[in-house]
């Protein structure tokens, strides 16, 4: 049995735990466990990266590579391209109240000042090839540029159980040592990713045996997982402590990084 993945020194005072033992813990503490990885999500290298708004902490899709841009349109927002809302740290973003809305003469002028165009929904500049917010540009001084960031998942496994653990941002810089940037034109960063995944996860068997891919051993990862509250649930002006709001734990992995 290999050991893929070793928790960074820093945490020495932490003793090993079984995910039956984190999951009944109560919530903030930090653990160190031994498993091995079933799964990771997404299931793509490619979406690992994505791009997020340092404002409204909005996070959007890559467009791929061979995506067409369009001239400066009506800014209708990125719908079809939105993954995900911190709705914590951004209660109203991509609201459609009206205070809040844009006139789309004003950001077709806006986008063409700038020689900006639209990319799946995101405002594009060719010459940078840099992307900015759907939601925040229309509304600032300024463009808000978007910033790529690093965002998955692992399911985790030992005798005891099964845990789902996220890993994002500096978190995951540490795990895979490299920064984030565009996957689809990084082929070195993608092919990095993609090896240290592909090493770390084990498959399961018809006979419920694990095995790695990488050498037809299951592979053990030792990590620090902290867990925390999140709440779920509709966040308005009216009900920002509504009893609607549903409170569940999450684990994230840190001072972890990936040694394949």
């Amino acid at each position: 049995v290999a050991l893929r993945c070793c928790a960074v020194a820093g945490n020495p005072w932490l003793g090993f735990s079984s995910i039956a033992q984190i999951k009944e813990a109560e919530a903030p503490a930090k653990f160190r466990l031994r498993c091995s990885v079933v799964r990771h999500l997404p299931r793509n290298a490619m979406d690992i990266a994505v791009l997020e708004c340092r404002q409204c902490c909005c996070q959007f899709s890559c467009p791929p590579s061979d995506a067409p841009a369009t001239g400066p349109s009506a800014a209708s927002g990125a719908s079809n391209h939105h993954v995900h809302v911190d709705s914590s740290a951004s209660p109203v973003c991509g609201g459609g109240d009206e205070s809040s809305s844009v006139n789309s003469a004003d950001c077709t002028e806006r986008m063409a000042a700038g020689g900006l165009a639209h990319l799946c929904g995101l405002w594009f500049n060719p010459d940078t090839n840099s992307y900015y917010c759907p939601h925040c540009s229309p509304k600032s001084e300024e463009n808000v540029r978007l910033r790529f960031v690093f965002r998955f998942a692992m399911v985790l496994r030992d005798d005891s159980g099964e845990l789902l653990v996220r890993c994002s941002g500096k978190d995951a810089e540490d795990f895979f040592q490299l920064q984030p940037c565009n996957l689809a034109l990084s082929t070195a960063v993608r092919g990095a990713i993609d090896s240290c995944l592909k090493g770390l996860v084990s498959t399961v068997g018809e006979d419920g045996a694990l095995s790695c891919a990488a050498n037809d051993e299951p592979s053990l990862v030792e990590c620090c997982l902290k867990s925390h509250h999140m709440l779920r649930g509709p966040v308005t002006e009216e009900c920002s402590d509504s009893e609607a709001l549903t409170s569940t734990v999450a684990y994230q992995l840190f001072d972890t990084s990936c040694e394949v």
